[in-house]
């Protein structure tokens, strides 16, 4: 009667300890028994055993005391290892993992509460607060990362009961090196600095500052120390790259490899062979991209994936091409996010009066007062369209006329040359940009042929 009337939390736990109790004192009872008798009645209790310091352990977790909830996780752990239940003991390790990770990164605690029985089933929280990470996390995340890659090293990802635990364990086991190079990258220079941002768990807004922040700078990393805080952290973010590769997660493997794209960017400098590696990281995390669920995927990181590709093409020169053929499939990947950034949104308000149309198309003004005014017009336009779309125009006007210039007396420059005209035209009287844009985006493509996508 009266233990109907105490909280379901506490009945649950007088039940488990309960339990407990008895399996102690039948594993002692059985002890005296003949092995060839009690050997399969052992396992069996053993196997109780564990599943109910499994559950006090989640039960003590859930009521916010952790150093018991710890206590029984290890000791359901052991006597799962005893029974040769690695997939339960795996199961129960990456929850310790979760529940360590809650105590040493305030942040993820942050996002949960401790009221909620399953609170410890996902990890939120923990690619935020990066710059707030305290000296003693480093020596927690590296002991999680041990604990779970020997707890995964058991088990067998071909095996179906097993495969759904072990790529959940690739997962956590990849945020966890993500976080580490994170928190790397946050205590680097700028524009390293800004690299880690975009990993961080944070608005669509503040990715679009990151990136343009960096895609601005162009700084190169020159100081010795950073470059072992760089290493490390690309280290990092390789091993993330495969354990999110591994466990077929799309969604953080694109912001790794996104992350990679940015600080090879960063650290190329002339280096032709890290200005290759930005590319092609660039491309595995728009594949990623590409994959992932709409609802679940950044716009705004594949948005500066792009835009990054699009300025690591223009570094890059290889050879049997041309030397126009970067500044090509830069125009083209500029074009495709202009033409998503105007769909998604209104079109630019008409600036400006006829002269500036009329002055771009005047031929009798030389060749670099025209440039200039090409350029200004480009620019002149939607100052509401945010800083996304105003840096799109500006390269996109930087590249087109690189372009003009080196194929000027070609039929396909005088094309080129004609489908710019009616961009800036479209931008001008903000109608048909989308238009515009598409036909500059297919003479790029003419330029190089099969070359581009």
């Amino acid at each position: 009667m009266n233990e109907s009337m105490q909280p379901p939390a506490t009945q649950c736990e007088r039940w488990l300890q309960s339990t407990v109790s008895l399996c102690l004192r039948s594993l002692h009872q059985l002890a005296v028994v003949p092995y060839e008798v009690a050997s399969e009645l052992q396992l069996q209790v053993r196997a109780l055993l564990g599943r109910a310091y499994s559950k006090l352990g989640r039960l003590y977790a859930s009521t916010g005391r952790f150093t018991k909830a710890m206590t029984h996780a290890k000791q359901g752990i052991e006597l799962f290892n005893a029974t040769k239940d690695k997939l339960e003991a795996a199961k129960l390790q990456i929850w310790l993992c979760r529940l360590q990770l809650r105590m040493a990164v305030p942040q993820a605690a942050s996002y949960t509460r401790s009221t909620d029985c399953h609170f410890l089933d996902k990890d939120p929280g923990l690619l935020s607060g990066l710059s707030a990470a305290a000296p003693t996390e480093e020596i927690a995340l590296q002991q999680v990362v041990q604990q779970l890659q020997k707890a995964l090293s058991a088990l067998d990802s071909t095996a179906a009961p097993e495969n759904q635990a072990c790529s959940e364990g690739q997962v956590l086991l990849g945020k966890v090196f993500f976080r580490q190079a994170l928190v790397r990258l946050a205590k680097a220079g700028a524009p390293l600095k800004a690299c880690g941002r975009l990993g961080e768990e944070a608005s669509e807004d503040a990715i679009f500052v990151s990136a343009l922040d960096i895609l601005e700078s162009e700084a190169k990393l020159g100081q010795s120390k950073e470059d072992s805080i760089v290493k490390e952290a690309m280290e990092r973010l390789h091993q993330a790259a495969t354990c999110f590769r591994s466990a077929d997660a799309p969604v953080p493997c694109c912001s790794v490899h996104a992350c990679l794209a940015f600080v090879y960017f960063c650290t190329a400098g002339a280096d032709s062979r890290l200005q290759k590696l930005a590319v092609t990281h660039c491309q595995h995390s728009l594949d990623q991209w590409a994959a992932s669920p709409v609802a679940e995927r950044s716009e705004a990181l594949g948005v500066a994936t792009k835009l990054l590709e699009a300025k690591a093409a223009r570094r890059t020169v290889q050879k049997g091409r041309p030397a126009w053929a970067g500044d090509a499939k830069a125009a083209s990947l500029l074009c495709e996010v202009a033409i998503s950034r105007l769909s998604s949104g209104p079109e630019l308000p008409k600036t400006g009066g006829d002269e500036a149309v009329f002055q771009v198309s005047e031929p009798s003004q030389g060749s670099h007062s025209r440039e200039e005014q090409m350029r200004n017009a480009l620019l002149s336009t939607g100052e509401d369209q945010g800083a996304c779309l105003m840096y799109v125009r500006q390269e996109l006007s930087a590249v087109l006329l690189r372009l003009l210039k080196a194929c000027d007396q070609d039929d396909v420059g005088r094309d080129l040359k004609a489908a710019y005209c009616s961009l800036l035209t479209a931008w001008h009287e903000a109608s048909g940009q989308v238009e515009a844009l598409t036909a500059v985006a297919a003479q790029t493509r003419k330029m190089i042929g099969d070359l581009l996508p």
